[in-house]
């Protein structure tokens, strides 16, 4: 049995074709697929020019719904657009589609219940806060060095053709960190990759607030693996004796902790994850090292 879908097809005349294709067999379905690939990613071949017009601006606001997983508002369109030049202004997609937003996300299959020019109705589950923490926590353990991702680098990393082909969901734009958080750098606070106050992550110098990365300093790393380790530990410090965590604890450890700031309300502390660590110190033995020396647990 088919697996169900997220929503009807708006035209009841889709589900008679969508019931064509599925009876086909799977070689001629994949057929079907590419033809209409080749199809929706050539609008200018279309048949009038005003059929050209209209595929180009459903073509913008389909791929702008994918980027914000949700049917846009015009500002988050024109947000958007700002990376894709390529789309019509949102006055254009209008005059195209119908004369106002909502016409134009009828016509673009992405909204069936509106409220003047704002979407309620998602194309999909909207994001969960655990998915965008999820998703920034996986972009800073794989970027190098000991740094933060800032907003531009997490976005250059989520629309990469590789990890978008990973399982699994992130949000490709600022307006998901805005909605569930009030803004990015509170979205890396929630998620405990910079500290609650301001001062624990800088940007980096000679570098804009927004395109900037966010580095923890030596003291912030030996404060924040500190805090995991005595955790770990009962809230003791390690004795000479006592064995140094591994990897898989460290990293429960660290997320235990931030689950218990969020589960009280309370902004995290900078909590570096061991693939900081292990970067900035060339490895887990070395981090063993430095913890030791600076806590006196030789």
């Amino acid at each position: 049995m088919a697996p169900p879908r997220l929503q009807p097809f708006t035209d009841p005349s889709a589900e008679v074709v969508w019931a064509a294709i599925c009876a086909l067999d799977e070689g001629s379905q994949h057929e079907v697929l590419e033809e209409l690939r080749q199809r929706l990613a050539a609008a200018d071949l279309r048949e009038t020019p005003q059929q050209t017009r209209q595929a180009r601006a459903v073509a913008a606001l389909r791929e702008c719904a994918a980027i914000v997983a949700r049917a846009p508002s015009k500002g988050e369109y024109e947000r958007e657009r700002v990376d894709h030049p390529e789309w019509p202004p949102e006055s254009t997609v209008r005059s195209w589609l119908g004369g106002s937003w909502a016409k134009a996300l009828e016509a673009a299959r992405l909204a069936t219940d509106l409220t003047g020019e704002t979407a309620t109705h998602a194309i999909g589950p909207e994001f969960t806060k655990a998915e965008v923490k999820a998703a920034l926590c996986s972009c800073a353990a794989e970027i190098a060095g000991e740094s933060i991702p800032g907003l531009h680098t997490y976005l250059a990393w989520a629309r990469r053709r590789d990890i978008r082909q990973r399982p699994g969901r992130r949000p490709r734009s600022q307006s998901v960190f805005d909605r569930l958080y009030g803004g990015y750098l509170q979205a890396l606070v929630a998620a405990g990759l910079i500290e609650g106050a301001g001062d624990a992550a800088a940007p980096r110098s000679g570098a804009t607030r927004a395109a900037s990365g966010y580095r923890y300093s030596e003291e912030q790393l030996l404060a924040g693996l500190d805090l995991i380790v005595r955790h770990g530990n009962g809230g003791q410090h390690l004795g000479a004796d006592d064995p140094f965590p591994s990897t898989g604890a460290y990293a429960r450890a660290r997320q235990e902790l931030i689950d218990k700031a969020e589960d009280a309300g309370e902004p995290p502390r900078a909590l570096p994850s061991q693939q900081v660590l292990w970067r900035k110190w060339g490895g887990w033995a070395e981090v063993q090292k430095r913890y030791r020396e600076a806590t006196g647990s030789r």
